[in-house]
Order: structure tokens, then sequence, then C-alpha cells
């Protein structure tokens, strides 16, 4: 597939869902229950792909014998002419534990610098036109720019979780209150 550049020989039947897991208070347990939904998903039988997307990965090294990683991924990204979903192919692979597949992290924080709304928009349509994953779980950081936001509008299901302290409630109200200053994170928020 990557010799000839097309992905028809590695497309699947799946109905890709993507599930953003997504807090704006860090700390939350969001990468805990984005790791539990993928094993999950994959003892129901579900092909299912992690990604981790927080510029500081908290699940480095569950991956390590993947034959490539994020760095690879957003590389291709920024190439034109790649085919991203023919990337992600070649680089994830299976937990043997889990079944859950994944990719090894970037090489260096400053990677995620490159990668902005545009690029996640990109990378979403790549994976649900490879179709070759039943469910896609994606842990992202708890900061609101434009890469969380282009996951956030691109998935089909956001988990949002809180912990009960008054810093985490202020957090999500100050989000929350967006939708009345911008119409544009209007799909987001109905999510």
């Amino acid at each position: 597939a990557e010799k000839k550049g097309s992905a028809e020989v590695l497309r699947g039947n799946s109905k890709t869902k993507i599930a953003v897991f997504y807090s704006p208070a860090g700390g939350c347990g969001t990468s805990t229950l984005a790791l539990c939904s993928a094993a999950a998903c994959a003892r129901e039988g579900m092909k299912t792909l992690y990604l981790n997307l927080e510029e500081m990965d908290s699940a480095s090294g569950l991956f390590p014998g993947t034959p490539g990683s994020l760095s690879d991924l957003f590389l291709t990204l920024k190439t034109k002419g790649m085919n991203v979903g023919i990337k992600l192919a070649a680089s994830a692979g299976a937990d043997p534990e889990s079944g859950v597949y994944g990719l090894n992290g970037v090489e260096s924080i400053l990677e995620y610098e490159e990668i902005g709304r545009e690029e996640m928009e990109q990378l979403l349509g790549a994976i649900r036109g490879l179709a070759d994953f039943d469910a896609v779980v994606v842990d992202t950081s708890s900061g609101f720019g434009g890469r969380q936001r282009g996951l956030l509008e691109g998935a089909d299901l956001v988990f949002t979780p809180l912990h009960e302290d008054e810093r985490s409630f202020v957090k999500m109200k100050q989000w929350l209150k967006e939708t009345h200053f911008h119409e544009a994170y209007n799909e987001v928020f109905s999510k």
C-alpha cells in the first residue's frame, strides 16, 4: 500500500466510531478512563485503536514494539501527497495482552507545535477512510487550542471526566461558558 500510495488494499468494512476523552481540568483520570475504554472495546471484539495525543504522554511505553510512532504520523500529516491512513496502518501495532492497537509517542513534545486543528481533522478523516478500526479512543491534553478543537469536532463521542473538587468545577464552568460567547464551539458542546 505504501509503494502504490493507495489504501484500497487495507480498507476494512467497519463504520469507525471515534471517542475523545478530554477534560479542561488535568489530572481527572482521563487517560485511565480512555485506556480502560479501549481495552473494554477490544474485549467486546471490536478492533480498537488507542491514540494518546497528550503533549506530556501519560501512556508512554504501552506500545513499545510498534513499527512506527506518532512522530512518523505527524511527519506524514505535514507532508503533502502522503497517505496518512497508509502510514497509520504501517505504524500501529497491537498490544498482545489487551488486543488494543496503538503506536509509540512522539520523539519530542515540540512536534506538537506543528500540529493544529487542520492536521487533527485530516487524521480523523484518514482513520475513518481507512475503515480498519471499529473503535478509536483518543486521549488528549486539557488545553483548548486548535488541536483539541479539531479532535472534539471530529469525534462521535466526547467524554469529559471531572474530579469532585472546586478547581475542576470552575474550569468546567469556564469551558461551558464559552458556548455563550462563541457559536463556533456549539458543535463541540452539543456532544
